[in-house]
């Protein structure tokens, strides 16, 4: 039924709504958590590197104060090197480790940390001044060769960070875009779908109006053509029930009123025959007295105004009531002898009563 069909119309307008704004969320979040989850990756390995070149500062600052003299114990470098074999560790695990350029330089930084440890350890255990002075520059070379591969791993890092930020940024407006585009067509989609609706109801009682009105002209032959089968067709059916009941009724009053007519029309004539002659003989009889000839003539002329109405009554096409004294109505013939077809001709609103 209408009601029913309405219901999944509005209901299946809805839940595409409900879908896709449930989607655009979503899509939504995905973009966002994206972005949140490569900023951490690339701040938590920009301050691993961070952590690194500080640690390695450090190492060259305990290199430098072991060949000014300064320092004799080589437990602080030996500890800054533990911490750059974690924050190393450290670095490896991220993602972005493992892209093409950078995995070289991770590698040689390994290498050059195992070199590093070697060379301390030489350093530490060395009793000769000469041998001494080539672990320190070895020591000083493998942490050089340290600093520029950390160096280079953060440039790295920055670039890839950028480069993964712009395609997060252009997938990102991609999406907006389909959303965008998806709206749009889900848009002009409602409007359609109501513009739908609105016809399943409006046009159906704009045509029960427009025969609501022509049965208030006493149109009663007006149909209503509405293949429908929802409530608007039972209604459709109801209607035309009703204008077929009235016409029925109006058929038969207007047969009562002909079978009545011809009753009356049969004996007003035979009594306007009579009188018509007997006005002719009086007419004769007068010999030529203006008087009586003027009744006679008056006579005449009522019984063929008599004879006028009666014929009238005989093609009634419809019965219109007129008011003829205060709470009283008669018929009246002229408008109920004239061809119908206007709402003047089937009413009047101030002094006619159809039935």
């Amino acid at each position: 039924m209408l009601r029913r069909k309405l219901l999944v119309l509005f209901g299946a307008l809805v839940a595409l709504l409900v879908v896709t704004g449930v989607g655009a969320v979503w899509v939504f979040q995905q973009r966002l958590g994206d972005l949140r989850h490569m900023d951490e990756q690339v701040w938590a390995a920009a301050d691993e590197a961070a952590e690194l070149a500080l640690t390695i500062s450090n190492v060259e600052i305990q290199l430098f104060a072991i060949e000014a003299g300064q320092q004799q114990r080589l437990d602080p470098v030996l500890n800054a090197l533990e911490a750059m074999q974690k924050h190393l560790e450290a670095l490896s695990r991220f993602h972005l480790a493992q892209q093409p350029e950078n995995s070289p330089l991770l590698a040689g930084m390994r290498e050059r940390m195992e070199m590093f440890r070697t060379h301390v350890a030489g350093l530490a255990t060395s009793q000769d001044a000469t041998w001494s002075a080539r672990y320190r520059k070895e020591a000083f070379s493998d942490i050089l060769d340290m600093r520029v591969n950390t160096l280079a791993f953060s440039r790295n890092l920055r670039g890839h960070a950028s480069d993964e930020q712009g395609q997060l940024i252009r997938r990102f407006r991609q999406a907006l875009l389909v959303l965008a585009v998806v709206f749009i067509v889900l848009i002009n989609l409602s409007v359609l779908t109501l513009l739908r609706m609105a016809s399943m109801v409006v046009g159906p009682v704009d045509r029960l109006v427009e025969a609501t009105r022509e049965l208030a002209r006493e149109r009663f032959d007006f149909r209503v053509d509405l293949q429908r089968k929802d409530e608007f067709g039972e209604l459709a059916v109801a209607f035309n029930g009703l204008a077929e009941r009235l016409e029925e009724n109006e058929r038969k009053k207007l047969e009562s009123v002909h079978q009545l007519a011809i009753a009356l029309n049969h004996e007003l004539n035979n009594v306007a025959t009579m009188i018509s002659l007997q006005t002719q003989l009086i007419g004769r009889q007068a010999g030529g007295n203006p008087t009586l000839e003027k009744y006679t003539r008056q006579i005449h002329e009522s019984l063929q105004r008599m004879s006028r109405t009666m014929e009238a009554i005989k093609h009634l096409k419809r019965i219109v009531l007129t008011e003829y004294t205060q709470g009283v109505q008669m018929l009246d013939i002229e408008r109920s002898a004239a061809e119908g077809g206007s709402e003047d001709g089937r009413h009047d609103s101030e002094q006619a009563v159809t039935t």
